[in-house]
């Protein structure tokens, strides 16, 4: 599980973006404890090699 900064550095994108593109993708995700997003690798690039991204 990444942060959502680092997973940012994959996406190529803001925080913003990426947080959007998270609503309408099959990214699996989660929050953690403290409120943060933690982004599944894995899930998160099968989606960019697909190209389904915005």
């Amino acid at each position: 599980m990444l942060t959502l900064e680092r997973a940012c550095a994959f996406y190529r994108g803001e925080s913003a973006s990426l947080v959007e593109w998270l609503e309408l993708a099959d990214v699996h995700r989660s929050r953690a404890a403290d409120g943060s997003w933690l982004i599944c690798l894995r899930s998160l690039l099968d989606c960019l090699q697909n190209k389904n991204t915005p």
